[in-house]
């Protein structure tokens, strides 16, 4: 771990998070980057508390205020462009005033994204040639609609994604969720240069909880937060295509999920991201959702998927227990009550983290982490977490139990229009013992077809891989 502390200061001496005025040592930057990512990764230790701040990819509420306040002279070395911030939730959302992180709409831009991750439009939609798996991973055309939107420049901008309020503590959880999957959907597609605030913008960003901002001249909401977002320029012209190389390991198909737990269980560490009911498939308490609602006697309710359990082999950790929901002291969000909406939600540090892994099995020398939830979202945590805070071989598995619990192979198993899910000898059914534990059937007459009505995207019960997603992004960058 001393090796590790040593690259942490390195990294901060160098300016990985420090302002250059705009002049800076690209390739040093850069070389050191990789340098601090490759030994981390080789040397995890069990045993040390390691911060998470100094990390290129988490940011401290200082340096968020330094980079809003002067960009220009506070950004990090290897950035040349304008700061673009994802705000997921309103800061403080009864409040009208102070709702998002100021801008000038010159060098910072503010955007609203929220429910960025939680769409439902069939636009979203995406095939593997086994499903069609409702928000998955955006498709090269639809991250090209968003540079164009948001006028981003994927190789020249920094991406900041922090998380706003909300008004229950689930939601104030899915929005920490949220920004995670922003950030490994970002490096999913090669972006270089992104970030997320550690901790929630209503807690961090608020002087009168965090004293520390004070010094970086923020002494009341009125010195960070305005009521208005920046108006989407709609005026890009740059395209994913300019990054060249994806980073498509962070990634797990279906493929390979079905052949991790048939063949390789023991180098695999699966977690479970969704709560204690959907793992145990107490289906009379929580079923899994899908995006459908035309189910029930009238058509005009909840569908659900075939199937209920948990995938062979997978561990139970909730993705909320990866962050800090108990630190609350003061009524931040002037409720009349201190609770959970007014914790931080910064994530726990690397020790933390690696010993929740631990009591669960998880050998970070030998395993790869495996992430899922219903939909990718509350998994994308994690993911993040093993990404970019360990550092660690983690893989988000994209279609998640939205697709493994609809993949229904036994006779006599229907959608709610009375089709078969799957035919009983298709190769991938997940409803067999091998794949699938706690294996519970949900009623025919709520579960979702295995395509959205109405949609042209196309399936295979029998097809030969599950990677056509993977392969159409390929395909895109190089077209």
């Amino acid at each position: 771990m001393k090796t590790i502390s040593t690259l942490f200061s390195m990294a901060a001496v160098i300016g990985i998070m420090m302002g250059c005025g705009g002049e800076s040592n690209k390739s040093l930057v850069d070389q050191n980057r990789k340098n601090l990512s490759a030994t981390l990764s080789s040397q995890i230790d069990l045993t040390t508390a390691q911060s998470t701040l100094n990390n290129p990819y988490i940011i401290d509420a200082k340096t968020v205020i330094n980079w809003v306040n002067n960009w220009q002279k506070n950004r990090p070395c290897d950035v040349k462009g304008k700061l673009i911030i994802l705000q997921v939730g309103e800061a403080f959302i009864d409040d009208g005033v102070h709702s998002f992180i100021k801008h000038d709409d010159v060098n910072v831009f503010t955007f609203n994204k929220t429910g960025g991750c939680s769409n439902t439009d069939p636009m979203f939609d995406r095939t593997d040639g086994v499903s069609v798996i409702p928000k998955a991973v955006l498709s090269g055309q639809m991250m090209d609609g968003a540079f164009q939107m948001y006028n981003i420049d994927p190789i020249n901008d920094m991406i900041l994604i922090v998380a706003g309020g909300a008004e229950n503590e689930k939601g104030m959880s899915e929005n920490s969720a949220a920004v995670a999957r922003f950030a490994w959907s970002m490096k999913y597609w090669g972006l270089a240069h992104y970030a997320v605030l550690d901790g929630n913008i209503q807690y961090m960003l608020n002087a009168q909880i965090n004293p520390s901002i004070k010094d970086s001249g923020v002494n009341s909401l009125d010195d960070i937060f305005v009521a208005k977002d920046s108006t989407p320029p709609m005026s890009g012209t740059h395209s994913v295509k300019e990054i060249k190389a994806m980073n498509q390991g962070v990634m797990a198909s279906l493929t390979e999920m079905i052949n991790v737990v048939k063949n390789c269980p023991t180098k695999a560490f699966i977690l479970d991201a969704r709560s204690a009911d959907e793992y145990n498939a107490n289906n009379s308490v929580k079923k899994s959702k899908t995006e459908a609602s035309i189910c029930g006697e009238n058509h005009d309710q909840q569908c659900y998927t075939a199937i209920e359990g948990h995938i062979k082999g997978s561990k139970h950790i909730d993705y909320t227990d990866f962050i800090v929901r108990d630190d609350m002291t003061i009524d931040i969000n002037k409720d009349g009550k201190v609770d959970a909406l007014d914790a931080s939600y910064r994530y726990k540090t690397a020790e933390e983290i690696l010993n929740i892994l631990k009591e669960s099995g998880f050998d970070a020398k030998c395993q790869t982490l495996y992430t899922y939830c219903r939909t990718g979202t509350r998994a994308a945590l994690p993911a993040f977490i093993g990404t970019d805070i360990l550092h660690i071989n983690t893989k988000l598995f994209d279609g998640s139990w939205i697709e493994w619990g609809r993949l229904a192979g036994k006779v006599g198993t229907v959608d709610v229009h009375g089709n078969l899910m799957l035919r009983e000898d298709s190769p991938w059914r997940t409803d067999i013992p091998e794949l699938t534990e706690k294996l519970t059937y949900n009623p025919s007459n709520l579960v979702a077809p295995r395509i959205r009505d109405g949609s042209t995207l196309k399936v295979d019960e029998y097809a030969c891989s599950a990677d056509k997603i993977k392969c159409d992004d390929i395909n895109y960058l190089k077209n």
